[in-house]
């Protein structure tokens, strides 16, 4: 009876696990992971006082960790363009652009960079740029927690239909690849939340709209693509709580592995 309650509540890890690595994919394969309601504020004014149209001179923009979606209106209707993410590993720096040439892509982003360090007063996010090392360490360990995920899965089935012996493959085991993958997901959220508030939250057009007037300060906001990973993380914790409450205990000890030998073997 014991044995068949444990082997329901390893199940229910199993559900959680599967839960928690197919919102972690989806997060990877949706494009919103930000959205934004941008706006050209000088013409907007100039409609205000010329009883212009209220919809003329707005946009919206989603966007996920590669590629996103972008509608500006400049007052003949939206104009809808692709845009993704092209980084440099020597310069430490991303940018969005909608060129598709990669020796465009690589000489508009070298003009930003060499226009942003020949001034002090802007930040970086001024120039349509963003940090490098937290954009790829988001990717990495939002990648690792999908990897732990399906790791804590394969050793939940095998605690269920199969007898493990070795500590790693039992209770030890599945603690360890859940609580992985649930710190690879929070460390996730951590670092896009950092990526966030330190510039994209100021600033998610490229440099050529924000000179002509656009914005979209004030204007951004994390979308449901963020919080599926922040589900993720949930489920992962959920699954430990689970194995705490199966009954099965984090140990390093051989002695009930060595009550599963075969009779007769001797053991040295």
């Amino acid at each position: 009876m014991e044995r068949t309650t444990r082997k329901m509540f390893i199940t229910l890890t199993f559900v959680f696990g599967l839960f928690g690595v197919a919102l972690m994919i989806a997060a990877f394969a949706t494009d919103h992971w930000i959205k934004s309601a941008p706006e050209r504020q000088e013409s907007n004014q100039m409609n205000e006082t010329s009883g212009g149209s209220p919809t003329k001179n707005k946009g919206n923009i989603n966007f996920g960790l590669f590629r996103g979606h972008r509608v500006l209106d400049y007052g003949s209707g939206g104009r809808l363009k692709i845009i993704k993410v092209e980084c440099s590993l020597s310069f430490g720096v991303c940018m969005w652009t909608d060129l598709t040439d990669s020796t465009k892509k690589t000489a508009q982003l070298e003009k930003l960079v060499a226009d942003y360090n020949n001034q002090t007063v802007k930040e970086l996010i001024d120039f349509g740029l963003f940090s490098f090392g937290l954009w790829v360490s988001t990717i990495v360990t939002l990648a690792l927690g999908v990897v732990w995920g399906l790791v804590s899965i394969m050793f939940a089935i095998f605690n269920i239909f199969g007898k493990p012996i070795e500590t790693i493959t039992g209770p030890a085991g599945l603690y360890l690849w859940n609580g992985l993958a649930l710190i690879f997901s929070l460390l996730a959220c951590l670092l896009y939340v950092g990526l966030f508030v330190s510039g994209i939250q100021k600033n998610i057009l490229p440099k050529e709209d924000v000179d002509i007037g656009w914005t979209s300060e004030g204007r951004t906001y994390l979308d449901y693509s963020f919080y599926l990973v922040v589900g993720a993380a949930g489920s992962f914790l959920f699954s430990v709580i689970v194995l705490m409450f199966s009954g099965l205990q984090l140990s390093c000890s051989y002695s009930s592995a060595s009550e599963k030998e075969v009779d007769g073997m001797i053991l040295y």
